[in-house]
């Protein structure tokens, strides 16, 4: 069965706390697709996950890798990555895709390795979604703290969670950030950290986990949003 199929007959549900890591790809739309995104909406999570990076020329473009076709994102222009890769989405793609939709946008921000590069990409990204008036179906999420900090400082009411797992949820409060967003052997092994987490008015997001039973053990410590590969198996 095509994506198109299967968005015709899947019947839709409430929402939950389950985030879909790339979309809802595994059903054959692909992962960092609008295809995927759609599908997430119709299944009914909370949230979609995608990755954003900016070119050469500053267009905010959606892939997971930094390398694609032999190219590197941050180093190419646009119109040479369109060319090689036709069907490469670009945020403005999924803001344009999202605005009918009810799903949160969960927006990872890469690393662009230097803090020039990543504050920089951060101004990119927050005006694009600005001025879509997409601030409020838009969350912010980032392994770079220099992009984390970025974002907070230009959009201070909008929800942005740290990614990389090194630091503790007090000092995330400290730089402003709303949400921790962390592996799930980092939460495991820092339990603390749910209680902290609560004390300090952050939501805690955990990733990649695919195992329902785990799912269902994680949210029952204290977790918020769980983010997984397998979104309609952790809704079950």
């Amino acid at each position: 069965m095509n994506f198109s199929s299967f968005l015709r007959i899947q019947p839709r549900i409430a929402k939950s706390n389950i985030v879909a890591h790339r979309g809802y790809w595994n059903t054959g739309a692909g992962e960092n697709t609008v295809a995927a995104l759609l599908l997430a909406d119709r299944l009914g999570v909370y949230g979609s996950e995608f990755d954003v990076r900016l070119t050469a020329d500053n267009i905010p473009v959606v892939n997971h890798d930094k390398d694609t076709h032999g190219f590197d994102i941050h180093m190419a222009n646009y119109a040479k990555l369109k060319s090689v890769v036709p069907k490469l989405p670009t945020l403005e793609d999924f803001l344009e895709s999202g605005k009918n939709l009810t799903i949160k946008m969960i927006l990872e921000l890469k690393p662009h390795g230097t803090v020039v590069r990543d504050r920089e990409a951060a101004s990119v990204v927050v005006n694009m979604v600005q001025q879509y008036g997409m601030a409020e179906r838009v969350e912010y999420i980032t392994f770079s703290l220099e992009a984390g900090k970025e974002i907070i400082r230009l959009a201070p009411k909008e929800r942005v969670s740290y990614l990389s797992g090194n630091l503790p949820p007090s000092e995330l409060k400290k730089i402003g950030f709303t949400g921790m967003d962390y592996p799930f052997d980092v939460m495991l092994s820092c339990k603390e950290y749910f209680a902290e987490a609560k004390e300090n008015g952050l939501t805690v997001n955990i990733w990649t986990v695919n195992n329902p039973i785990l799912a269902k053990k994680l949210i029952s410590k204290g977790a918020d949003f769980i983010t997984t590969d397998e979104p309609e198996l952790c809704l079950r």
